[in-house]
C-alpha cells in the first residue's frame, strides 16, 4: 500500500466532502489490512471491519455503491462472489498475496534459515585448549642477557665474582625494599581538641551515650577550617557548642566535615538572632526559613560573655 491509495484520481469521485472521502478510504485499508491478517483472501465481514475502525455504516455503504465492495451476486467479471454475510474486496488478489502464498513464502523462509544454521554450524568444533609450554622449551621471547652492558670486574683468587641483575629486577627489588609509610598523621592540638570536643557534644545528645569516632578525616576538615576557610579556632569551639544545644542543628550536625559544610549557614544564623535580639532585626514572616531556636548562647559567636563555659 503506496500513497498513490489515497491520491490516485478516479477513486470515490462522487464524494465531495474530502474528510469524508479519506474516512472512506482509510475504512477500506483497514479492511484490506484485516483481511491480509486473517488469511481470508478479501472475505470480510463489514460489521468487523466498522466496530474495529468506529466509523458510521454509512462509510461501508459508500464504498459498496462505488464498488470497491461487492455484495453478493455483483457484476464484476473479474472478482469471485463473497462468502454469506460477507463482502469482498475488489481487486485485492491482483495487489496482494493470497493465504497459501503467504503460508508457502513463510515456510521457504523457515527452511532456509534452519539449513543455514545447520550448513554454517555443520563439523564444527569446540577448539582444543592449547597445551601449555612443556618445561625447557625456549620463550618466544628470551629475556636480555643479565651480562649484557656490565663491565667485568676483577676478581682475586677466593672472592665471591659480583652477581649482575636485570634492571628490570633491580627496580622490582628497589620497590619491594622500599619502606611503607606507617607513621599516624599528625594534627596541631587545637585540630584534635575540637574534634574531641564536637565528639562529646554529639554523644552528650545522643539517647544511648554513642560517641562517633573521631577519624582523620574529622581532623583533616576542620584543619582546611582553620587553614583554607580563616575560621578562627575560637569561633569554631563556640559553633560547635552552640549547634549542639540548638533543638534544630544538634539533629543535622553529627560530624566535622558537616560543621564544616553549614558553619556559614551557622553563622548566619546566630548573627540574625543576636541582631533579633537586639531588635535591629524584623520578624521573621510566614515561609521563611525557620530560625533557630533561641537557647543560651544563641549569639555566641560574637559574644564570648553569653556563652556557658566559653574557653578563651
Amino acid at each position: 500500500m503506496t500513497a498513490g491509495f489515497f491520491t490516485e484520481p478516479g477513486k470515490l469521485t462522487h464524494v465531495a466532502d474530502p474528510v469524508e472521502r479519506m474516512a472512506t478510504l482509510a475504512l477500506h485499508a483497514a479492511a484490506i489490512g484485516m483481511s491480509r491478517e486473517l488469511g481470508t483472501d478479501g472475505h470480510i465481514v463489514p460489521e468487523t471491519v466498522l466496530e474495529a475502525t468506529g466509523l458510521p455504516p454509512q462509510f461501508a455503504k459508500t464504498l459498496m455503491t462505488d464498488g470497491l465492495w461487492h455484495q453478493a451476486d455483483h457484476g464484476c467479471p473479474r472478482c469471485p462472489q463473497p462468502r454469506y454475510l460477507h463482502v469482498y474486496l475488489h481487486d485485492i488478489l491482483n495487489h496482494n498475496r493470497t493465504a497459501e502464498q503467504e503460508r508457502r513464502i513463510a515456510e521457504q523462509r523457515r527452511g532456509s534459515g534452519a539449513k543455514g544454521l545447520a550448513t554454517r554450524w555443520d563439523g564444527h568444533q569446540k577448539p582444543e585448549k592449547k597445551p601449555a609450554r612443556p618445561p625447557g622449551r625456549p620463550r618466544k621471547n628470551p629475556p636480555a642477557d643479565p651480562h649484557a652492558g656490565v663491565a667485568l670486574v676483577a676478581v682475586e683468587p677466593g672472592e665471591t665474582p659480583p652477581v649482575a641483575q636485570h634492571p628490570a629486577e633491580a627496580r622490582a627489588r628497589a620497590r619491594r625494599g622500599r619502606p611503607r609509610r606507617t607513621e599516624p598523621r599528625v594534627f596541631d592540638p587545637i585540630v584534635v581538641e575540637l574534634c574531641d570536643l564536637l565528639a562529646d557534644q554529639i554523644a552528650g545528645n545522643d539517647p544511648d551515650g554513642v560517641r562517633p569516632n573521631v577519624t582523620d578525616t574529622w581532623r583533616n576538615q576542620c584543619r582546611l577550617m582553620i587553614e583554607k576557610d580563616g575560621r578562627e579556632p575560637e569561633k569554631i569551639r563556640k559553633a560547635i557548642l552552640w549547634c549542639q544545644k540548638d533543638s534544630f542543628w544538634h539533629a543535622n550536625i553529627k560530624s566535622m566535615p558537616t560543621l564544616r559544610t553549614k558553619y556559614a549557614t551557622l553563622s548566619a544564623r546566630a548573627h540574625e538572632e543576636k541582631q533579633r535580639l537586639l531588635g535591629r532585626a524584623p520578624a521573621r514572616r510566614p515561609g521563611d526559613a525557620p530560625a533557630a531556636v533561641a537557647v543560651p548562647g544563641m549569639n555566641a559567636l560574637y559574644d564570648d560573655d553569653n556563652i556557658p563555659g566559653a574557653q578563651r
